[in-house]
């Protein structure tokens, strides 16, 4: 995906994000999205700021970081799809 894709996909799912779980979902969006963010030159901070929010950059951090500790489950999948992330 691309920078501008990755973003979009972002932007949607932060503004879709129940009242009191923002953070969660930009974790969620690190951990779902860790290979794009790793293995591409793509920047967090571009990201970010074509979505503009330009402050997640950590928390998308956070979550691509616990990335390698985390299986989400079977809810933990429904949500992300709810939020329009792609397998």
């Amino acid at each position: 995906m691309t920078e501008g894709e990755l973003a979009e996909v972002l932007r949607e799912a932060y503004h879709r994000a129940p009242v009191g779980q923002k953070t969660e979902v930009v974790q969620l969006f690190g951990i779902w999205y860790v290979n794009e963010l790793c293995s591409r030159a793509v920047s967090i901070r571009e990201v970010c700021e074509i979505a503009g929010i330009p402050r997640l950059g950590p928390m998308i951090n956070t979550g691509k970081n616990l990335a390698r500790y985390v299986t989400l489950n079977e809810h933990g999948e429904r949500f992300a799809a709810w939020l329009g992330f792609e397998q």
